[in-house]
């Protein structure tokens, strides 16, 4: 049976269209689920490189939280723990503008930013923040080679560098050093509840440089400081205790975040531990549902490309009419029959998803070419670099998806097949002989 199958598919080369629409549909999946893969992945990996892997806060409201927190987690520290390092970080909302005030209102430049307040060595151990010095292309936005292990050895400010870019305080390397006026507010509640801003205080920085995490959103709307010197803008001195807005955790590199969040939570009730994932479930979820619905509506195209081997192989079962009487008065079984044709189309979608995913394969793994050769031919420019900020397109292969893709173009080849092998099934031996 399987030698008679195959003898049919090489007579009726025609039959290979439908083996190559089941292919393009693979292929189009292939490389869309690949993309969508890789920007998740990117975003993600670049929304984790701005923070640590769990934030740890007291459950009440303490004046020396930072000293609380540490004791609490002491002993939760490799080599026996599953916490890897910790930096306590705080955070402040001001204004910023160029260092010239007058410039900047004829420029109307202004910016509303979060600054964070960190202790530099500890941070870095916890979050990305070191690598995104390294990350800033931009010779004027650079800081120093020699300063990136303490950039905060001098009193300044650290800017995002489309926030660097957005005030104007660029410039090409060895142009002189920038400075930011940074306008910052202390608010206090009023017997209402509402804040109420009772001091404004005003401080001229100087720009130290630029960090870019790749998330644009991001390095416009953020800055970075030495904790301490955040406090002495805020208030005017350093406090004591050290104000903090809990304590940054990363997590061995074999332990999933959350998992150590709920043991934390479990042998801690009083404190409140988030991990990433907890904290960003509503964007990871969004991300998810879209890759969802992207393979349900990319299902649809192979449905469409199985209806060519529909066509195919009621077109062999018509050809076919005086064989099929032939076999079945010769005493072949109908079920046999029926698993001939279905072996027929199966074969046509098998051999069409092997084809479509090594396409898809090679196409995902040159998609920036691809890309460039589109939008060449196009005259438009595709994926534009200036929104999505891709050094590269990033591709990522996920086998339970490539399964996915395989299990959908399969299945829908067996079934188109089934109307046809049904129809050969039902014919009678004495019926088919007499047709023409």
């Amino acid at each position: 049976m399987v030698g008679l199958v195959w003898r049919w598919l090489r007579t009726r080369r025609i039959a290979l269209l439908a083996a190559s629409a089941i292919a393009l549909g693979v292929m189009a999946m292939v490389v869309i689920l690949a993309l969508m893969a890789g920007v998740q992945r990117f975003l993600v990996d670049h929304f984790r490189s701005t923070q640590a892997d769990l934030v740890v806060h007291a459950r009440d409201l303490l004046a020396d939280e930072e000293s609380v927190l540490k004791a609490a987690l002491a002993g939760e520290f490799a080599p026996h723990g599953a916490l890897l390092a910790a930096a306590p970080r705080m955070e402040m909302l001001a204004l910023l503008l160029p260092g010239d005030e007058k410039k900047a209102a004829e420029e109307e430049r202004l910016a509303g930013v979060r600054i964070l307040g960190v202790e530099w060595q500890d941070e870095i151990r916890v979050s990305g923040l070191g690598a995104m010095l390294d990350a800033v292309s931009a010779a004027g936005l650079q800081v120093p080679l020699e300063k990136r292990a303490a950039p905060f050895a001098e009193a300044g400010i650290l800017l995002g560098d489309a926030l660097a870019e957005a005030l104007g305080v660029t410039g090409p390397a060895g142009s002189g050093p920038h400075e930011v006026t940074v306008v910052a507010a202390r608010a206090q509640a009023t017997a209402n509840g509402q804040p109420h801003f009772d001091q404004t205080r005003t401080a001229r920085l100087k720009v130290l440089g630029t960090f870019s995490s790749g998330h644009a959103e991001h390095d416009a709307a953020t800055a970075v400081m030495d904790r301490r010197a955040l406090m002495e803008l805020k208030h005017g001195r350093v406090v004591q205790p050290f104000e903090t807005d809990g304590l940054h955790v990363r997590v061995v590199a074999e332990r999933a975040a959350p998992d150590v969040a709920a043991e934390l939570r479990a042998r801690h009730p009083d404190l409140v531990v988030r991990s990433f994932e907890e904290e960003h479930r509503p964007e990871l979820m969004a991300i998810e549902d879209q890759k969802r619905i992207m393979l349900i509506i990319l299902s649809s195209v192979i449905v469409v490309a199985a209806v060519a081997i529909l066509g195919m192989v009621w077109l062999m079962v018509r050809e076919k009419t005086r064989d099929i009487g032939i076999l079945r008065s010769m005493g072949l079984v109908r079920w046999r029959l029926v698993t001939m044709f279905l072996a027929y189309g199966s074969l046509l979608g098998i051999i069409g998803t092997l084809a479509g995913f090594l396409a898809g394969w090679v196409v995902a793994l040159n998609l920036d070419a691809v890309i460039s050769a589109a939008s060449a031919a196009l005259g438009i420019e595709l994926l534009n670099p200036a929104v999505y900020h891709f050094e590269e397109i990033p591709v990522r292969f996920e086998a339970g998806s490539l399964l996915s893709v395989a299990a959908i173009a399969l299945v829908a080849s067996l079934l188109a097949s089934v109307i046809p092998a049904l129809r050969a099934a039902r014919m009678q031996p004495v019926e088919c002989l007499r047709s023409d």
